[in-house]
């Protein structure tokens, strides 16, 4: 499971027939929405985000829910980076 803000036609072009389905979210409470109604089972969960701050505020609100990303290795120098959405463990 892919979710996805900025890349939407890339992955038509670059996953054409693969098996990856690709969720499109169209702002960070939406991604909350679905993460806390599926997010807790099924296939990994993963996030693309552009380099740089652009994604900043949605990385700020996923850790704010309690979740954290994981860097998924990728090529260097690439625009865009996968991360894995894991739920942050907290102490009771």
């Amino acid at each position: 499971m892919l979710y996805d803000h900025w890349y939407s036609w890339h992955w038509r072009y670059q996953l054409f027939d693969r098996r990856v389905y690709v969720s499109w979210f169209p702002h960070a409470d939406a991604l909350l929405a679905d993460l806390a109604a599926f997010g807790q089972t099924g296939p990994a969960r993963t996030v693309a985000l552009p380099r740089g701050g652009t994604a900043a505020p949605l990385v700020r609100r996923l850790r704010e829910a309690g979740y954290r990303l994981v860097a998924v290795p990728g090529p260097a120098g690439a625009a865009m980076e996968l991360w894995r959405i894991e739920r942050e463990e907290r102490e009771e």
